[in-house]
């Protein structure tokens, strides 16, 4: 299991809320990581990781904002040419 030091910028992915990003630095890394966690990960450290944020320990967890993408008109076609 790997070692977290600091747990930051936790935002919850989807409205469900069961699903946070965050950045993780862990003690075996030099780098931030960013990292998903769920309860239900397949790794111990993970499903530490998002009970711990879930319980407050990590701070407040930003709400869930959806994108929006812009909306592009779709092609038209009205048959094919030959050449």
């Amino acid at each position: 299991m790997l070692t977290v030091e600091s747990v930051t910028n936790p935002v919850y992915q989807n409205a469900e809320e069961t699903c946070i990003v965050c950045e993780v630095k862990f003690a075996e890394f030099n780098e931030i990581h960013p990292f998903a966690a769920t309860a239900w990960d397949t790794e111990l450290h993970g499903i530490e990781i998002y009970n711990n944020l879930k319980a407050g320990k990590y701070g407040s967890i930003q709400p869930y904002t959806p994108s929006v993408a812009p909306a592009t008109e779709q092609p038209k076609t009205t048959g094919t040419t030959t050449a």
